[in-house]
């Protein structure tokens, strides 16, 4: 008896090792799981505290960006008047906006981060005539050669075919080179000119627009007073001499009758295109606002087309995006 106990008890005893080393196992795969585990839900805890964070911030920031349009659309309607100076040459509150919204008390000091930027200071780049682009090109002094190719490039993007131009680009060019392809169709966006082949590296702010309107010519740039048909480089620097000293441009009869007949002759000539593509006063303002929240910020931007409409300021169109 005490020797088959002595076996049995030899027999049973590699067993219960194996089980207890197997228990034991078990238990630390369970308690890694549980450690996993409860990383994961750190982790997803950690992100989604982090978007309700983002979205809060967010939120805040658009409001922020809301209450800056808000502050500048009443400065706007408090101190519009089209009156002209006791002397009559100043330029009128509308065209001078820019100006009156920044000496304002309720925006000096205000800490706002917003433009004012009057529409037709630049060239729209999707309504602008081939002929229009290389003049602008051309007083841009890129050369006569870059500026056809300019031209063509911007007019093959915009046109709904896959013609090239005879110095331009079409789908197949950009394809070639990894490159988005061209829209075939009006662009959507000032970034999107930026795409046009030879346009990557121009600085193209007060020269091309997406924005339609006619041509300030309270506003332009001589690039873009070059690029009108008819405008001589007398008529140009007459133009730019008046914005500089803040006097009002004047109508086309008017800057007709203070240059050479030779100018003169120039602007009748062209004066039916002419009377259509430009405008002594902005065709519309671009209000655009932006404000931040949080850290690292999040930055919500509201922009506003505004207009005149009658005896006040409409806005005409409200865009929005993170």
């Amino acid at each position: 008896m005490t020797v088959r106990a002595g076996i049995r008890r030899s027999l049973q005893a590699p067993v219960h090792a194996d089980s207890s080393g197997f228990a034991l196992l078990t238990v630390l795969w369970v308690l890694v799981g549980l450690a996993a585990l409860g990383a994961a839900v750190s982790v997803a805890g950690g992100r989604a505290l982090h978007a309700a964070r983002n979205r809060v911030n967010l939120t805040r920031a658009a409001w922020l960006a809301e209450g800056c349009g808000a502050s500048v659309r009443a400065v706007i309607g408090r101190g519009f008047t089209a009156a002209r100076d006791q002397e009559g040459r100043g330029i009128s509150h509308w065209a001078g906006l820019d100006r009156h919204v920044a000496l304002s008390p309720l925006i000096v000091g205000a800490n706002l981060d917003y433009a004012l930027v009057p529409a037709g200071r630049a060239v729209n780049v999707n309504s602008a005539t081939p002929s229009q682009l290389r003049r602008l090109f051309g007083a841009m002094r890129l050369g006569a050669l870059i500026a056809d190719s300019l031209a063509d490039a911007v007019v093959d993007w915009r046109d709904s075919d896959e013609i090239e131009g005879r110095f331009g680009a079409e789908g197949r060019w950009y394809e070639q080179r990894g490159r988005l392809t061209p829209r075939n169709g009006p662009f959507a966006n000032v970034r999107e000119i930026g795409r046009v082949r030879g346009l990557e590296h121009l600085d193209l702010v007060g020269f091309l627009d997406v924005e339609p309107a006619r041509i300030s010519l309270q506003h332009a740039s001589r690039p873009v007073l070059y690029s009108l048909p008819g405008f001589t480089r007398e008529v140009v620097e007459l133009v730019a001499a008046r914005q500089q000293r803040g006097r009002e441009v004047g109508s086309l009869q008017e800057i007709g009758a203070a240059v050479s007949s030779a100018s003169r002759d120039s602007i009748m000539a062209n004066f039916v295109p002419l009377s259509q593509a430009v405008t002594t006063e902005p065709d519309a303002w671009v209000l655009t606002c932006r404000a931040s929240s949080g850290s690292p910020p999040v930055t919500a931007t509201v922009e506003l087309r505004l207009a005149l409409a009658g005896s006040r300021v409409a806005v005409v169109r409200w865009r929005s995006w993170p």
